[in-house]
């Protein structure tokens, strides 16, 4: 399960809007291997304490990408539904701010209330589309600086996935159980108290990799 604060550091939470780009590949019945990209936007709640940053972070949409012309599609009611991650970032000797590892995971947990364990996927592709039931497990780790741009580096995770059920045979030939190693980048920019993931998608997303 995710990971729970059961004090927070003295004085108010500001609300920061992330984003997070990771790229890897998996492997996909019929299709072989594939590379990925993938796009999560967050909202998190975050607390200084002196030199650490504290963050309870909420992911509002998850895109991925892929080679082949295949893309993946996370059920909203699912993302919704997932459990925060909260993490500290403490600052270095050399100025940088570093975190984890931390844990992010929902594993079998019903988080679309679909009467399936884990969230619903669709996977858009010209041949072996469908949909998949995925539990997942991931393990973070990141540095970065936190400037008049935002708190920014990069970031490696560790994914571990369970495949619970699939649409159809083809599908179904996806390895049950895979971990997967991604590398990437991340933001999180302050924005104004009380912001919600639905406010922030009216426009713009504020936080914006170059």
């Amino acid at each position: 399960m995710a990971e729970t604060v059961e004090t927070a550091p003295s004085g108010a939470f500001e609300t920061w809007a992330g984003i997070q780009v990771t790229e890897g590949s998996r492997r996909v019945p019929v299709l072989g291997t594939i590379r990925s990209q993938t796009t999560a936007l967050t909202i998190a709640e975050v607390a200084r304490d002196g030199d650490a940053l504290l963050l309870v972070d909420r992911p509002c949409s998850i895109a991925v990408r892929s080679s082949h012309n295949v893309t993946l599609e996370f059920d909203p009611k699912g993302v919704a539904g997932m459990p925060p991650v909260t993490f500290r970032f403490v600052k270095n000797a050399d100025g940088r701010y570093v975190a984890g590892p931390w844990v992010g995971a929902w594993g079998r947990l019903d988080v679309d209330h679909d009467g399936v364990a884990g969230i619903h996927v669709r996977v858009d592709a010209g041949i072996c589309g469908g949909y998949l039931d995925v539990a997942s497990r991931t393990e973070s780790t990141a540095v970065g600086d936190l400037d008049a741009n935002g708190l920014h580096g990069s970031l490696d995770v560790s994914i571990a996935r369970d495949i619970v059920a699939a649409s159809n045979a083809c599908l179904a030939m996806a390895d049950r159980h895979s971990v997967e190693a991604v590398g990437g980048s991340f933001l999180w920019v302050p924005v104004a108290a009380g912001s919600t993931c639905e406010s922030l998608a009216s426009g713009p997303w504020p936080a914006q990799l170059p």
